[in-house]
């Protein structure tokens, strides 16, 4: 039998219940961003989609390892870092066997340390360069309630579901 709040057991021992705290936030918890990367809209030398795909592929470790990177910092490693990533998940095409690009949620106190963490990124680098002038970047105004970001798809399948308005109609935009 288990006892709670400095009760005792049969054998007097002594159980006292600690009640944790939040993790603290991040340094750079303040604004989320999302960025969408398109790899046909990105390539500049057309390449097959077959081969687009194969050489992606190849840059998907060095990708893991940058957002890893970028999200450990203490006062000795990568204390500049000034943007965490939430997330990074690849998008597949309609017939789910081809990646076709990449999504991040990047999370910073400023648009300008996204612009700049997204400038090293390996993905970008490979597609562009560097270059972002392509490569959109959008505010989440989210709701900040972390019963609505337990869910992790269906069948513990992470997903993630884009609407895309063929039209750009700026209905959408308002808020």
């Amino acid at each position: 039998a288990s006892s709670v709040n400095g009760e005792e057991d049969k054998e007097g021992k002594k159980y006292e219940s600690t009640e944790l705290g939040p993790v603290p936030m991040s340094k750079n918890a303040g604004n989320r961003f999302i960025v969408i990367l398109w790899d046909r809209l990105l390539d500049s030398e057309n390449r097959h989609m077959i081969d687009l795909h194969d050489d992606r592929i190849q840059h998907t470790e060095d990708h893991v390892i940058f957002c890893r990177k970028s999200n450990l910092y203490n006062e000795t490693f990568n204390s500049n870092s000034m943007v965490d990533v939430l997330f990074s998940r690849q998008l597949l095409s309609s017939d789910l066997r081809r990646v076709i690009g990449q999504v991040m949620c990047l999370e910073s106190t400023d648009l300008k340390y996204v612009r700049d963490m997204l400038q090293q990124e390996p993905l970008v680098q490979f597609f562009t360069s560097g270059d972002l002038s392509e490569i959109p970047i959008y505010r989440w105004r989210h709701i900040r309630d972390f019963t609505l970001r337990q869910d992790d798809g269906r069948d513990g399948t992470p997903a993630m579901l884009l609407a895309l308005d063929e039209t750009g109609t700026q209905e959408l935009r308002r808020e």
